[in-house]
């Protein structure tokens, strides 16, 4: 019988999280001997308890939600117990390290120092908050990753060459955010457009979807009537985003809403299916946003009500994703519909084939140890 290996997975994020669970899950199936011990550090880590993996420890969301950008972003931070919450961050990772065979580290280079607090291990970096196509990592996170990652697997191929030209051992393989999207079209009514809403999956996203509904007051009425899957995150709270639509919708008897403009709508869980089944999608989000452009959808946004939908954060999304995103740079009403009727009128991209990148990167962990 094999010895049991643990593995510790460091992430810092929701999307993140999902990335660290899905490796996570492939690294066991690769290899039943794995044990796999997650430590987010934003939140309890609901992707990874979703997979059947129990994390060491959970951390509250900071004010931020994990985006730095300002002083005013610290200083909320920091009365909110920043310097104690990194601390016990500290303590856990190197206690979880001295008993771990591997780390894995997925977000930004600060989640990359973290996670290799404690004993020196074998680790493997998977960097998803910078990229060569928005913001390439700079010459000290470079060496930073030189000195701390063992294998680098960037999220697309001009990142993996570029840290490849620094002497980091770094392969693409795909994108883990990306598998296990492909899904059944959820069904939508003949005589309506059906349209994705994405408002995020932090606390502004029920302030992001305040702001949807109000754009949606200004649908044009020679436009064709809309059909909105609204997606609900599994970090969102149903009830709260229910109460939110009674303020401009109805209640139907088959339970889904009626907006006070006629467009129907229901809230759903099934992000795949409603994004495939859609034309054109709103999105507020982060990660949700590029699934969806993976997904072959134009994605229309706008600046919604915290650091995750800010402008700074759509205009990077934008060199990440191409024209495919669409930022509409005003809050007008008029102006995001005239944007999602520009959405429609794309062409129509095939969905992409499945995506296995999680597998290919728990084969690759074998060669390293």
């Amino acid at each position: 019988m094999s010895a049991i290996r643990r593995a510790i997975i460091v992430s810092n994020g929701y999307g993140e999280d999902l990335i660290g669970a899905r490796v996570g899950a492939a690294l066991h199936a690769e290899s039943p001997d794995w044990e796999i011990r997650p430590i987010p550090l934003i939140g309890d880590g609901r992707a990874y308890l979703a997979l059947g993996m129990s994390p060491a420890a959970s951390f509250p969301v900071p004010k931020s939600g994990g985006f730095l950008r300002t002083i005013t972003d610290l200083m909320a931070d920091l009365r909110q117990g920043l310097i104690g919450n990194l601390l016990r961050q500290r303590r856990v990772i190197q206690t979880e390290t001295d008993a771990a065979t591997l780390v894995i580290a997925v977000g930004d280079v600060f989640c990359l120092l973290w996670a290799t607090a404690g004993k020196k291990r074998k680790t493997v970096f998977l960097p998803t908050a910078k990229s060569d196509l928005f913001m390439p990592h700079s010459a000290i996170e470079r060496w930073l990753i030189r000195r701390r990652a063992t294998w680098v697997v960037p999220r697309d191929a001009e990142t993996a060459t570029t840290l490849r030209l620094a002497g980091i051992p770094a392969d693409y393989v795909g994108n883990p955010m990306m598998d296990g999207l492909i899904s059944a079209p959820l069904p939508s009514p003949p005589d309506r457009l059906p349209l994705a809403v994405l408002p995020g999956s932090r606390e502004e996203a029920y302030g992001n979807l305040d702001k949807i509904l109000n754009a949606l007051n200004a649908w044009p009425t020679e436009s064709p009537p809309l059909w909105v899957w609204i997606c609900v995150s599994p970090n969102l709270e149903p009830a709260r985003l229910e109460a939110q639509l009674s303020t401009q919708a109805i209640r139907l008897s088959d339970g889904n809403w009626q907006h006070k403009n006629g467009t129907l709508m229901a809230l759903t869980t099934d992000f795949p299916g409603a994004v495939i089944a859609s034309r054109a999608v709103i999105g507020l989000a982060g990660t949700a946003n590029e699934q969806a452009v993976w997904l072959g959808k134009p994605v229309v946004a706008f600046v919604g009500t915290g650091p995750q939908s800010s402008r700074q954060r759509f205009l990077e999304q934008t060199q990440l994703l191409g024209h495919r995103l669409l930022f509409c740079p005003t809050e007008l009403p008029e102006s995001i519909c005239d944007t999602v009727l520009t959405a429609i009128s794309l062409p129509v991209i095939a969905p992409p084939s499945p995506s296995h990148s999680a597998a290919i990167i728990a084969k690759g962990i074998s060669d390293i140890l």
